[in-house]
């Protein structure tokens, strides 16, 4: 693994601690992009829905302390499920659970995918008791496979995961209607019989083609 100045490494711990702290379980995750792992998780994308619509109706100021707080607080919720904040990227809100050096046994997915489902459950509940809501909405989509994940360019490091689980997550959240949370086939493989879901269902997903989906009902 190669190693940070420590300029660079000062920058790395002050971006976000708690995400640092997972190299003391996978001393190898936080690598340049030409040193990329590869981890068997579950992705989730949520989106908030209507949020450029309460942005005008409460003004900026206001809406950016309401963001700021709610994102504290899916951030402590998520430290409930051993979920990892990628990032925030707008209304958005991107986590991972199965960031860690045994993501790769068989014996964790299962528990990995459910912890995801229970976790999007939570933070939806958690929009539901807005003082915004049901104006500002939720919509959810859950992956379960390989992902890539590791620093691109130490110099200005920035953490993130690639590959077709993180983009099939995207685009089920994409694909879902308001407070709708929808999982590919491999999480529904993983939770059926533990999270009671809908009918599953084929749709065209841009970049990869059929898709086969299913919506959880609430838990």
């Amino acid at each position: 693994m190669k190693r940070h100045s420590s300029n660079q490494q000062s920058i790395v711990d002050k971006l976000a601690p708690p995400i640092f702290d997972l190299t003391r379980h996978s001393p190898t995750l936080f690598t340049e992009a030409t040193e990329m792992q590869t981890y068997f998780c579950s992705v989730a994308y949520l989106d908030l829905v209507n949020s450029t619509q309460l942005i005008k109706e409460i003004g900026e100021q206001n809406a950016l302390t309401y963001f700021h707080q709610l994102f504290v607080s899916f951030d402590a919720e998520a430290q409930n499920f051993d979920a990892f904040r990628v990032k925030t990227n707008g209304d958005q809100y991107i986590f991972v659970v199965g960031l860690h050096e045994n993501s790769n046994k068989s014996g964790l997915h299962k528990e990995n995918a459910l912890k995801a489902c229970q976790l999007v459950n939570v933070l939806s509940s958690v929009i539901e008791q807005s003082p915004y809501y049901p104006s500002l909405n939720f919509r959810a989509g859950i992956a379960s496979g390989a992902v890539y994940a590791g620093i691109i360019n130490p110099n200005y490091p920035n953490f993130d995961i690639w590959g077709e689980t993180v983009i099939r997550a995207s685009r089920l959240e994409t694909h879902a209607k308001n407070k709708q949370i929808l999982l590919d086939e491999q999480t529904r493989q993983f939770v059926r019989g533990t999270i009671p879901l809908n009918t599953p269902k084929h749709t065209s997903l841009k970049g990869l083609g059929s898709t086969m989906y299913v919506s959880m009902q609430p838990i």
